[in-house]
């Protein structure tokens, strides 16, 4: 006769434990924001991430904002990242390729001014849709104007996409007229004090 057997010898089959990756190196990039005579900005907003040279998504960054010296502090893994810097009233820096691979000093210097661009439009059209930069209501070789304000005469000329920019405005309260031949002129009041995007739509004038 055949006795059954009360219990089982086979044990249960045993998960390991994972064990964790171990975190990357990371090394100190630090370093400090000036202005053109070399007095330090506090309350640069600095970034340093992406990746510059592969493009890798997900690659690591940091965002610091300098203090009453000048000085930002962050840390990032060696690699290849890219980097900016800017303060309100400044011009915005970037810098494409930062290589880390031990501690990294990372100076800027920033130029009074800031950016002023848009696009002039003619009349009618609704707003010129996304990505269709050749789209014929857009008016090129406007001539955009600072009218007052601290670069009182600056201008620049809309291109073929109706696109114009002026870099280096001193920031304040600015007049900016856009005017064609064959359009009315317009005129916009703004304050910047940091890059700015102005706008403008011009009517045909009525023969």
């Amino acid at each position: 006769m055949l006795l059954g057997s009360c219990g089982s010898d086979v044990s249960a089959p045993v998960t390991p434990t994972p064990v964790p990756s171990p975190s990357p190196t990371t090394y100190a990039v630090s370093g400090t924001v000036r202005d053109t005579d070399g007095l330090p900005l506090q309350g640069a907003s600095v970034y340093v991430g992406g990746d510059a040279f592969t493009s890798r998504q997900g690659a690591p960054s940091f965002t610091a904002y300098s203090d009453a010296a000048g000085v930002f502090r962050g840390s990032l893994p060696a690699g290849g990242y890219s980097a900016s810097a800017k303060h309100p009233g400044y011009e915005r820096v970037d810098v494409m390729a930062v290589q880390v691979s031990g501690p990294t000093v990372l100076d800027f210097t920033l130029h009074l001014g800031i950016m002023l661009g848009g696009r002039v439009l003619a009349a009618g059209s609704g707003g010129p849709p996304p990505f269709t930069p050749f789209n014929s209501l857009l008016l090129n070789d406007v001539v955009v104007e600072l009218t007052s304000g601290p670069n009182k005469g600056l201008s620049a000329r809309t291109n073929a996409s109706g696109v114009y920019t002026m870099q280096r405005v001193l920031p304040g309260d600015l007049t900016v007229r856009a005017s064609k031949t064959g359009y009315e002129s317009v005129e916009q009041t703004v304050h910047a004090v940091d890059d700015t995007n102005l706008d403008f739509t011009l009517n045909s004038q009525q023969e």
